[in-house]
């Protein structure tokens, strides 16, 4: 085992690993610079080694240049496949018990609540449109004690913030250096660096550093040169603006380099090691990885690898728009060609002999213009040299080269849209089904890869959770859930899947069109039925206020309105006859098999039931009354059902009177399990408003006056 080194050899040591591996990936950042300007539509810029910027091809005052993108399109469609699905995790109970399987939920819920506030989707859009250009991009998944949490607690009955937080933050390729370009993946790396340059102010506010102990190493010119070369891109002053667009007043120096070195698991370190450095400083080391991965993903590094498509040895793929860039400069200059052989044929060159005396301006586009010359006989006239025409060849070789770039990324019209013939949902869903199967791989290394961002997400909640945090999520019909969740509601045992496909097809027209064809079949039940009808009605729900759906959503609106006013205690109104109480009832029905309901006081139940019973006095008298006795309402619902229903008719005979011993018939009050609990119902009677008489709710039997 060798010697540990001191403070100051280790912080030389880091220093230059960062100087020979940013060495090796020099070459790799001037591609990621042309991919970068060729996605603005300069596919023809060239690097300057020795200014280091970049500058565009110069052409003389009378060549016609085009500059026509058709590398933005290709790379608006690959990022739509890939941010089509965003993320969205679903997690599987590691057994059948019940109490893993509330666990998983639980944490389902968390990682959804956690994908929505931590801005996971806007930040998975971005790693997606950075994978293009620089063959891959990365996700840093850490715990900051300092962020404030997106769950508060409760505290004292009401909602109070929290300190610590799980963090993700997108991480460009520029930050990266692998230990060596030629393993694949990063998992297999013995060592990461991520390089950054940071204000020291922040560096010694982090480590509690006094002012000014980390030495400035770089001022305003040099910072972030390479956020200043790709933003340069596409203006007048390609690739100077990166070093002119300063305020030469503050060029002091005010940034260093932060240094985060991660080494893996080895036999001397088996946890693995962090160790950071800035100013030439030694700040921080510890003989562990940060997240403690080590054992829980193949990956040990607190780093989510996104790549676009791999290349077998190397680390650094090449890029989705590095294929494309010798294409499109060869379109562009055939194009502009084009645009030449166009302009001389509309404008021959005129071939005129000296003796003739034409003046050099006398020939001009003017129509019906008269050219006065002195003809000499012998001499020949002024004649136009009209030139061959190249343009059937040179469309062909124009349209070889765009089916060449279909080739090469792999996205043909179908896929965008351009199906052509294709008149019905199932055969667009075919054609793009059959055109995104050649993605399938990428897709499937994204899901995995979102599975992992989870896995350590949820480790790090497992970890630092030690407070009960206040969740809260759009259950079902928008009704907020509120969860309660903490550590010790965290199964890491349970699988977390991230599904990389769908059936539906991507455009709207073809998915309503599909929608139809299943209604029309039957395959949602039976199409004359009203039940079956909305609910392919919500399927197909645009929100145009003159679309005919939007009435028959008021009703559910309102009964989802009625589900929020149970799970907060609030009041609820007697349900009215012209209310769609089918709906209503299905609605209620379905909150009460919810597991929000098992906190409900048995007051609570008695009135939340009520309302519901009522709808169903208009659906089934019997079974209202008949479902009434459980919870002591048969009284009130016999009232309600008074009002409905017509009095019966008189009988016209009575029936006669038997001499037999009268036995009671009253039945036996049933009992009820409430929360673990068994008790006897309370009897309820309907409460009418004093003044108009009308039904307002339930109260206990013997206090309505």
């Amino acid at each position: 085992m060798s010697e540990p080194l001191n403070d100051a050899a280790l912080a030389a040591e880091t220093v230059k690993a960062y100087d020979t591996r940013r060495l090796l990936r020099r070459p790799y950042e001037v591609q990621w610079y042309l991919n970068a300007s060729a996605l603005r539509g300069f596919p023809d810029v060239r690097w300057n080694v020795d200014l280091a910027r970049l500058e565009v091809k110069r052409e003389p005052a009378h060549r016609k240049r085009f500059r026509i993108n058709h590398i933005k399109p290709k790379y608006v469609a690959r990022v739509a496949k890939y941010t089509r699905i965003p993320p969205n995790p679903t997690v599987i109970p590691a057994t059948t018990d019940r109490e893993d399987i509330f666990n998983a939920r639980a944490s389902q819920k968390a990682l959804e609540y956690f994908t929505r506030k931590a801005s996971l989707r806007s930040k998975w859009v971005q790693a997606m449109q950075w994978v293009p250009v620089t063959g891959k991009a990365f996700w840093a998944v850490r715990w900051n004690d300092d962020a404030i949490s997106h769950a508060p607690t409760k505290l004292d009955s009401k909602l109070a913030p929290l300190t610590g937080e799980v963090e993700v933050e997108y991480c460009s390729a520029f930050e990266i250096l692998p230990a060596d370009p030629g393993i694949e993946l990063m998992a297999n790396q013995p060592e990461i660096l991520r390089v950054r340059l940071l204000p020291c102010r922040d560096i010694e506010k982090r480590y509690n550093l006094e002012p000014n102990s980390i030495a400035p190493e770089s001022g305003d010119i040099d910072l972030f040169f390479y956020q200043r070369q790709i933003a340069d891109l596409g203006t007048r002053q390609q690739g100077m603006a990166s070093r002119s667009a300063v305020n030469f007043d503050q060029t002091l120096p005010t940034h260093a380099l932060f240094i985060e070195r991660f080494i893996g698991p080895t036999e001397e370190y088996t946890q693995g090691r962090y160790i950071v450095v800035a100013g030439n400083k030694l700040l921080h080391q510890q003989d562990s990885l940060p997240g403690n991965f080590t054992y829980l993903t193949r990956n040990p590094y607190p780093f989510v690898e996104l790549c676009d498509d791999a290349a077998p040895g190397q680390f650094w793929p090449d890029a989705f728009i590095e294929r494309l860039i010798g294409l499109q400069s060869e379109y562009n200059e055939y194009r502009s060609k084009m645009g030449e052989n166009l302009a001389m044929h509309f404008f021959p060159k005129l071939v005129v002999a000296k003796q003739l005396n034409l003046s050099d301006d006398a020939y001009t586009s003017e129509a019906g213009e008269r050219l006065n010359v002195n003809w000499i006989p012998g001499i020949p006239m002024p004649n136009f040299l009209q030139p061959s025409s190249v343009i059937g060849d040179a469309w062909n070789v124009l349209n070889t080269i765009r089916k060449e770039m279909d080739d090469i990324t792999l996205i043909y019209p179908a896929a965008m849209g351009g199906v052509g013939g294709a008149s019905s949902g199932f055969q667009t869903s075919l054609l793009q089904e059959a055109a995104d199967q050649v993605h399938g791989p990428t897709i499937q290394r994204n899901a995995i890869a979102l599975e992992e961002a989870y896995i350590k997400i949820r480790h790090l909640m497992k970890q630092f959770y030690d407070v009960p945090r206040m969740i809260s999520i759009a259950g079902r019909s928008n009704i907020p859930e509120i969860y309660e969740f903490f550590q010790d509601t965290i199964d890491e045992n349970a699988d977390i899947r991230i599904e990389p496909d769908t059936m539906m097809p991507q455009l709207r027209t073809a998915r309503i069109d599909q929608i139809r064809q299943m209604f029309t079949e039957g395959l949602f039940g039976p199409p004359p039925d009203p039940k079956t009808q909305r609910r392919v009605q919500d399927m197909l729900r645009m929100n145009f206020s003159d679309f005919e759906i939007e009435r028959d959503q008021r009703d559910q609106e309102q009964a989802q309105l009625e589900n929020i006013a149970m799970l907060e205690h609030g009041k609820l109104a007697k349900p009215q006859p012209w209310e769609n109480h089918q709906l209503h009832w299905e609605a209620h029905v379905d909150l009460f098999k919810s597991p929000e309901t098992r906190t409900w006081k048995y007051e609570h139940w008695a009135v939340n039931v009520f309302h519901a019973l009522v709808h169903l006095c208009y659906i089934n008298p019997d079974d209202a009354k008949l479902m009434s006795r459980e919870y002591g309402l048969e009284q009130a619902i016999n009232e309600i059902l008074a009002t409905i229903l017509p009095p019966p008719a008189p009988l016209a005979t009575p029936p006669p009177e038997l001499d037999q011993p009268q036995m009671s018939t009253e039945p036996a009050k049933p009992t009820m399990l409430i929360n673990n609990e068994i008790r006897m119902p309370v009897e309820y009677t309907v409460k009418r408003n004093p003044e108009t008489g009308l039904i307002e709710g339930i109260v206990p039997k013997g206090e309505q006056k």
